[in-house]
């Protein structure tokens, strides 16, 4: 599926709204969420579906659409939000923070949580479905503000558009520059012939 996903994106989410993709991701953790909770509260042994299954196929769902609603437009919206000159160190940036944020800082706040509000341990694992609970509603609670920060494409365009204003803004000064530079030779050669 990981291999499919840039292609999706290209076919049916690239003209969508990047806050909408960015949403449309956040239902797809609550969707994810619930089926481990589901999958704790060991729902799925009693319709006959083994944890395996459950869990190889919410997992190949949930990476390759966070892959296509989280990772590719934001490497894209941090591209196009950078200032003409720093793309490829933007990119970079962010492609690590949203890295760290997968890898690291979800394992780390997720320990948090577990301290301070579960306090699952290996003698106490039947009670994991509270952690995946929490879970569910760490994943709700970015829904309250998500829509509110994330720009919309045609604030992505005016910011474009802003930095080549001021490329083109810097190239006309340069030229000017140039031209002055040339014109105060020629009148220089012209008093030293005179």
């Amino acid at each position: 599926m990981i291999l499919v996903a840039p292609s999706l994106y290209m076919s049916y989410f690239s003209k969508i709204e990047l806050k909408w993709c960015f949403i449309y991701s956040q239902f797809i953790y609550i969707f994810g969420a619930t089926v481990y909770w589901l999958q704790a509260l060991r729902l799925n042994l009693e319709v006959g579906i083994p944890d395996v299954v459950v869990y190889v196929f919410s997992h190949l769902f949930d990476d390759t659409m966070e892959k296509i609603l989280l990772f590719y437009p934001s490497t894209i919206f941090v591209a196009q939000i950078a200032a003409p000159g720093v793309e490829a160190f933007m990119s970079s940036i962010g492609g690590t923070i949203i890295q760290f944020n997968m890898f690291t800082l979800r394992s780390i706040i997720g320990l948090y949580c577990n301290k301070w509000f579960a306090d699952i341990t290996r003698d106490t694992i039947e009670d994991y479905y509270k952690l995946a609970f929490i879970q569910i509603i760490g994943c709700v609670i970015p829904l309250l503000y998500m829509y509110h920060i994330i720009p919309s494409n045609a604030e992505v365009e005016a910011t474009q558009k802003m930095y080549q204003e001021k490329i083109v803004e810097s190239q006309k000064k340069v030229v000017k520059e140039i031209e002055l530079t040339f014109s105060t030779e020629e009148d220089k050669e012209k008093d030293v012939a005179n």
